[in-house]
């Protein structure tokens, strides 16, 4: 959008050239014309022919205001849940062996 409005403001700005050098000229000749008629019939002149008009530059109309992107609030932060430690495994009960016995000694007759 920028490279056409630059064309825009080129385009515009040749065709006032133009217009304006085109009524200068049209001007001085039509002064010089003037001139002429009155140095024939020995007039002096003592007004001088006013500068043509000339035309302001178009208005330009401003950007508009551009507004600032609202602030953002950081998410709250989180603490992790506290890690918990496993239950203690439990040993088997210790196996105790019966006592062994020992054969009533035998005896003879």
């Amino acid at each position: 959008t920028n490279k056409a409005a630059e064309y825009e403001i080129e385009a515009y700005t040749q065709t006032k050239t133009q217009k304006t050098t085109r009524t200068l000229e049209e001007n001085t000749n039509d002064y010089s014309e003037n001139k002429s008629s009155e140095n024939k019939r020995g007039v002096e002149g003592t007004e001088t022919t006013p500068a043509p008009a000339t035309t302001a530059a178009p208005a330009t109309t401003a950007a508009p205001a551009t507004t600032a992107a609202l602030a953002t609030t950081a998410a709250p932060t989180t603490t992790a849940a506290p890690t918990t430690t496993a239950a203690p495994t439990s040993t088997a009960a210790p196996t105790t062996a019966a006592p062994t016995t020992t054969a009533a000694p035998t005896t003879s007759a």
